[in-house]
């Protein structure tokens, strides 16, 4: 798990779509496709890549284009099958977690006679 932590990010919007009236990130001056970011060593994980500016902000459109734009990606995430089975197993762990966290201190000091100090103890160790 600790050497995730030393894997360097994407660039920033290097899955959006291009303009063509845009220089591309990997053309350089000669017209070759050589790609600085992926030549550059990074000296350490927290290194940030430089990144590159899009005409496709939110600020230079329309209100209605701002909000179709929106839907459109609350829907490209919402009808994804992964995300959601994802983010509805999170709710339950965290509900059950929530009920073990409510109950497991009184179960304790009624049935296993143990004082109020080490239920405590016990249910903050187990909902970390």
């Amino acid at each position: 798990a600790i050497t995730a932590l030393t894997i360097n990010d994407p660039v920033r919007g290097i899955n959006d779509i291009a303009d063509n009236s845009e220089k591309s990130l990997f053309d350089n001056e000669d017209n070759t496709t050589e790609n600085p970011i992926i030549n550059k060593s990074f000296s350490n994980p927290f290194d940030v890549p430089p990144t590159t500016t899009s005409n496709n902000n939110l600020t230079n459109k329309s209100t209605y284009e701002q909000i179709k734009i929106i839907y459109n990606e609350m829907m490209q995430i919402l009808t994804n099958k992964h995300f959601m089975l994802a983010t509805a197993g999170l709710i339950s762990n965290n509900f059950a977690l929530g009920g073990l966290a409510e109950w497991l201190a009184t179960y304790l000091l009624r049935y296993d006679d143990v004082s109020i100090d080490t239920a405590g103890l016990v249910v903050g160790a187990a909902t970390i």
